[in-house]
């Protein structure tokens, strides 16, 4: 199973050697974890304008979100009269970000777990209904199907 989040903490979605993954690497890690899980097509830009939203949503700043997703136009005032330094916010988001995706990957991993679980149990409980329903079709069932 391809995991969302690597060993390197500098970009959310790691590629080989350190340098963030390819729009093109993504698109197939993408395809192939839906395909995978039965998901719906999107796209990596899908996930840019999830995370917008998001981010809007816990009130980050649309000039930061703009920056973040790469929508930011180095001109207009902001880019012309403004020399605040964004990267230690981006930072910030990005290990909340990460830490938000290790945690729905462990979300994810815990239910497939579980699920797991409950067909074994299923499995179980049939396999003793059949042993009840030969049992009685033979007569051998008690009472009380024992």
């Amino acid at each position: 199973m391809f995991s969302l989040v690597g060993e390197i903490e500098r970009y959310v979605f790691p590629g080989r050697f350190g340098t963030p993954s390819s729009h093109i690497r993504l698109s197939h890690h993408i395809r192939d974890e839906r395909h995978h899980y039965g998901i719906k097509p999107f796209t990596p830009n899908h996930l840019r304008h999830t995370i917008s939203t998001r981010m809007r949503e816990i009130g980050i700043r649309l000039d930061i979100v703009e920056r973040i997703i790469g929508h930011h136009i180095d001109g207009g005032i902001i880019g012309v009269c403004s020399s605040y330094n964004w990267l230690p916010e981006m930072e910030g988001l990005k290990r909340e970000s990460a830490e938000a995706i290790r945690r729905a990957d462990r979300v994810a991993r815990d239910a497939c777990e579980h699920a797991a679980g409950l067909a074994g149990q299923l499995e179980a409980l049939k396999a003793h209904n059949r042993e009840l329903m030969a049992a009685l079709k033979s007569g051998k069932a008690g009472k009380h199907g024992e």
